[in-house]
């Protein structure tokens, strides 16, 4: 197979070959990419196909599209995925609990971060929402590079990746092909600011989906309506909880905690079917529960939303 593939890489250079505007540089992930489930004769075959069609292309990624006839998401090209400004907003926001005695970030720590990921801030963003959605808590900028090494990290991803291509799924209509790991983080980018909800939210997808690039799209419309939702949702669930009695004593309430509440509902089978946290907890007023904590409403918000949604969703008797 190596030979293959040096084969086609051997053509591509060739004068013969057309296909390219330019000069582009080849990444390991997209070649893998390209030979994912073809031999490479097949390839090559593909490819000269296309330069006798006179295609042209800017890029490698957009070779590995045309010869798979897949989107490749995930792939960017370094000087289009250098800023850091991404992960600093994320690290920033109320929901990442990482630093709690307060961020300060240096210049060559970023570089070093950086550089430690080769440039891609996608990779780096979605490290960093596993390390917080982990609840691991840092003293200090410098400690973070070591924290995402960690072999928690590593597993964690791997249990969502695991999620996300589950051949016996929900979230897909039919039994999916395989996909590569390149492909796959393709989801896991358009989910940091909710990982931790990630699984919730494939389980709980109103309608399956018929290959990875319509669960890409079917997530991430998810998750921006959530988000453009969630300043209404705080404020029905701060006004809620201001006149009616839910707990049996008095402590602080945090934005997480409100925040994770009103994940728990919105990704929840109730949610996703266009159903309000202010519903569930009106539910749970009337049936008379009280919690001892602001944990002790999120379980119960769980269950109640999981149970509304499925009783709306069931096919009438």
């Amino acid at each position: 197979e190596k030979k293959g593939r040096a084969a086609v890489l051997d053509y591509l250079s060739t004068a013969e070959c057309t296909i390219f505007k330019g000069n582009c540089s080849v990444s390991p992930a997209a070649l893998d990419a390209m030979f994912h489930g073809k031999s490479p004769a097949e390839v090559l075959e593909k490819v000269k196909a296309l330069n006798a069609e006179k295609v042209s292309l800017d890029a490698f990624e957009q070779l590995v599209e045309a010869v798979s006839g897949k989107k490749i998401k995930s792939v960017k090209k370094p000087n289009e995925n250098r800023s850091f400004q991404p992960v600093l907003e994320y690290l920033s926001s109320p929901q990442c609990d990482l630093f709690s005695t307060g961020l300060r970030v240096s210049s060559s720590a970023i570089n070093t971060l950086l550089d430690a990921y080769n440039t891609d801030v996608e990779r780096l963003l979605i490290d960093v929402s596993v390390l917080n959605a982990l609840g691991v808590k840092l003293q200090s900028f410098s400690e973070l590079a070591p924290a995402l090494e960690g072999k928690n990290v590593v597993d964690y991803k791997k249990k969502l990746l695991d999620v996300i291509r589950d051949p016996e799924a929900t979230h897909f209509a039919e039994r999916p092909p395989e996909f590569s790991e390149d492909e796959l983080y393709g989801v896991l980018a358009l989910s940091t600011s909710r990982i931790t909800f990630l699984p919730t939210i494939l389980k709980n997808i109103p309608k399956p989906v018929n290959g990875l690039e319509d669960l890409c799209d079917a997530v991430g419309d998810i998750i921006t309506q959530a988000a453009s939702a969630e300043s209404k949702e705080q404020a029905k669930v701060v006004a809620f909880l201001s006149k009616f009695g839910l707990f049996s004593k008095q402590f602080a309430i945090t934005v997480p905690l409100v925040q994770k509440l009103i994940y728990t509902s919105q990704f929840s089978k109730w949610g996703l079917q266009g159903g309000s946290v202010e519903d569930i907890l009106q539910a749970l007023y009337e049936s008379k529960s009280v919690f001892d904590s602001f944990e002790g409403l999120i379980q119960a918000v769980e269950a109640k939303a999981d149970k509304m949604g499925t009783a709306v969703s069931a096919p009438p008797q």
